[in-house]
């Protein structure tokens, strides 16, 4: 019996069953949502980071958290990507999302301690996770105009999860009236651009539609 096609794994590594492999995940998230959960909100602790160089930084953003950190276990460093994904979507929800699966997989250790296959927590998941967009699209409320009010709550909402309520409430005021400021400039320039193309379309097609009419008419006679 040949030998050739076979390769030698690494001696020194670590030789471990399903559910050890398992438990390792699971502790990985909830290692980094308890790293991260005490940050969470407006009394939320903030964070002191230290760079190689020496470069100090104070912050309690979930997303600025993940990037600095140094992530070296691969379901740690999922979940990670995947929260930091998010916040660059939607601007937010860094710090819950990381501390949702955590608790998330938290629990489901629970019922693998019980002999429960992991096939049938996943597929728990994705009937929650369908029961929980359905009641999203009941929940919502559409709105046919945003107006000041609405833009105010949501930005307060977000800037109290990232600085102290008195510097949230100042920045809010700034955020609100500078976005509904770059709002107006831009429907102005697209305004403007619109004019000026229609303009130089004019100018430049007229003479054209003009030479067109003259031939048609000296071929109809």
């Amino acid at each position: 019996m040949s030998l050739g096609g076979t390769t030698q794994i690494n001696p020194n590594a670590d030789v471990i069953g399903s559910k050890h492999a398992a438990k390792l995940n699971i502790h990985a998230a909830v290692g980094l949502q308890n790293v991260l959960k005490t940050n969470l909100g407006p009394r939320g602790t903030m964070k002191m980071l230290v760079s190689g160089a020496g470069a100090v930084k104070l912050t309690k953003d979930g997303k600025v958290l993940l990037d600095e950190m140094q992530i070296q276990h691969p379901t740690a460093a999922i979940i990670a990507r995947t929260a930091t994904a998010q916040d660059d979507m939607t601007g937010d929800g860094t710090t819950s999302n990381v501390l949702l699966t955590g608790e998330l997989l938290k629990q489901a250790e629970r019922y693998l301690d019980e002999g429960l296959h992991p096939r049938v927590l996943v597929e728990g998941f994705e009937a929650a996770r369908e029961e929980t967009l359905a009641f999203l699209d009941k929940f919502k409320k559409p709105q046919e105009k945003i107006d000041r009010d609405l833009l105010v709550a949501v930005a307060r909402t977000s800037l109290r999860t990232k600085v102290n309520i008195e510097l949230a409430d100042h920045l809010t005021e700034i955020v609100v009236n500078n976005t509904r400021l770059f709002l107006r400039l831009v429907r102005y320039v697209v305004y403007i651009s619109t004019h000026v193309a229609l303009v130089c379309f004019f100018k430049r097609w007229m003479p054209c539609s003009a030479y067109i009419q003259r031939e048609i008419k000296s071929t109809c006679i």
